[in-house]
């Protein structure tokens, strides 16, 4: 199923894209100090945590997907999951 993210601020949609969530937990792992390979592996499992979860609707919100995002990270590296979820915060 094709899901949609709802942006909150500007009014529109997007089509989930699991390649851009792998991206962004694979930069927040590499910043926490994890080696490249153990930075892959946290985001692939998170990742298909991540759309397995959002397969289950139709839209989902980006905070919710933050939110699912930063739980799942959570279990592999808490670290990383601090930077993915304070990102608009850290230099």
């Amino acid at each position: 199923m094709k899901t949609n993210i709802l942006k909150i601020n500007q009014n529109s949609s997007e089509e989930f894209k699991k390649g851009k969530i792998f991206n962004e937990v694979f930069g927040a792992c590499l910043s926490a100090s994890c080696l490249q390979g153990e930075a892959e592996t946290i985001a692939s499992h998170v990742c298909n945590q991540v759309e397995a979860w959002a397969n289950q609707f139709s839209e989902i919100t980006e905070d919710d997907l933050k939110r699912k995002t930063v739980s799942s990270l959570e279990n592999y590296q808490p670290d990383a999951a601090y930077l993915y979820q304070n990102e608009a915060l850290t230099i």
